[in-house]
């Protein structure tokens, strides 16, 4: 069967939304709200793939903080993540970012297991 780039990158993304979606317990990270649309936001962006699919690079956020907060004015969202994670984890998160990293059908194989793996954890807790 053939690789398909776009459909795996779909499926990956469906698997990392609900684990991170599930791990945040569906509460927003940045207000709180637990009702509503949430989103899986990354800090990021998606199109790094060598940490689109990692957990530390994603949180939580109301559909409202996604898009006002986080969107419209990236220095407050930068100051927030650090206060509320650590400077640590965006340290750590720009040094990955230019890390090399091949997406392959193998790669895709071994992200989805973790996914999975992930989502069994947080299922059981």
């Amino acid at each position: 069967m053939k690789f398909n780039l776009a459909k795996t990158k779909r499926k990956l993304d469906r698997l990392f939304s609900g684990y991170v979606l599930a791990r945040d317990k569906r509460i927003c990270q940045w207000c709180g709200k637990t009702d509503g649309k949430m989103d899986c936001a990354h800090i990021i962006p998606r199109n790094i793939l060598s940490l689109r699919w990692t957990p530390e690079n994603a949180v939580t956020l109301c559909f409202r903080c996604h898009q006002i907060e986080w969107h419209t004015n990236p220095l407050a969202a930068v100051r927030w993540l650090e206060s509320r994670y650590g400077s640590e984890l965006v340290n750590k998160l720009l040094a990955d970012s230019t890390s090399e990293f091949s997406f392959n059908q193998e790669s895709a194989k071994e992200i989805e297991k973790r996914l999975n793996q992930l989502l069994d954890i947080v299922s059981l807790s």
